[in-house]
């Protein structure tokens, strides 16, 4: 799982981008207001607490079982349908 997302640019150089915090219990408002920035640096861990803080409806028991197998661009897709569904529903 991703912590943080380093670059490096030769020569030894590395850049370590910080890892975005979330608050410790998210709720429907706080995902309905995440950007779309916000949620690409997220780490694997972070996008999936976004997920089920969401509670998706299409996203069955069965299948959130089984969310940490998912690879990071289903995650962050999800994460963005999660924020948009959060805010259709007035959040």
């Amino acid at each position: 799982m991703r912590n943080s997302q380093s670059i490096v640019f030769g020569a030894g150089d590395t850049i370590v981008q910080p890892e975005v915090h979330l608050p410790e219990k998210l709720d429907k408002a706080e995902v309905a207001s995440l950007s779309l920035r916000t949620i690409e640096e997220l780490s694997d861990v972070q996008l999936i607490e976004l997920i089920r803080a969401a509670r998706l409806p299409m996203l069955t028991e069965e299948r959130m079982a089984h969310v940490e197998f998912m690879p990071r661009e289903l995650l962050k897709q999800l994460a963005c349908l999660a924020r948009r569904c959060c805010r259709n529903q007035g959040y």
